[in-house]
């Protein structure tokens, strides 16, 4: 995927950031977070993040992109393909929001960050990804340590379930 897709496409990326930022708001006042710090990958200006500090004040909310556009006080910019290997940034997730851009262009970002939040989730913890329809890795679906619990046409959500 062009790097500057985004930039480029400022009205679909401001449509798609409040979209999933809806989602999610919705999605929390159905379900509760277990302890832990909420992560997002691909967090673009920072909306869905904005709407996460709100209903959690209290909670460590990071986010994570290639460019902090909006020099957002929450996000840190970096390659997040070099994620893992910099512990500073492992943590205990209650909520990874992945929203790379899709499977098809950004693979390599897009599992570097399922591989964070598959390292980092904690039991109960909640993993939601933008995809696009069509594009459904069947590895996320055949982890056995993942249950599904909802979807849209682009968004899916998991929860991590005990090893045990």
């Amino acid at each position: 995927m062009n790097p500057s897709f985004w930039k480029d496409n400022v009205n679909k990326a401001t449509y798609w950031e409040n979209f999933i930022a809806e989602f999610g708001k919705e999605f929390l006042k159905e379900y509760r977070l277990p302890e832990g710090d909420i992560v997002e990958y691909g967090s673009y200006k920072g909306n869905f993040i904005n709407t996460l500090k709100n209903l959690y004040p209290l909670r460590k909310i990071t986010g994570f992109d290639q460019d902090n556009l909006d020099n957002h006080e929450n996000i840190i910019e970096l390659d997040i393909r070099n994620l893992s290997s910099m512990r500073e940034y492992d943590c205990s997730i209650a909520f990874a929001i992945n929203d790379i851009p899709i499977w098809e262009h950004s693979g390599l970002s897009k599992m570097a960050a399922y591989n964070h939040a598959m390292t980092n989730l904690v039991d109960g913890g909640y993993y939601l990804e933008s995809r696009k329809e069509i594009d459904k890795p069947e590895f996320i679906s055949a982890n056995k340590n993942l249950k599904f619990i909802k979807s849209t046409k682009n968004i899916v959500v998991f929860q991590r379930i005990s090893e045990t």
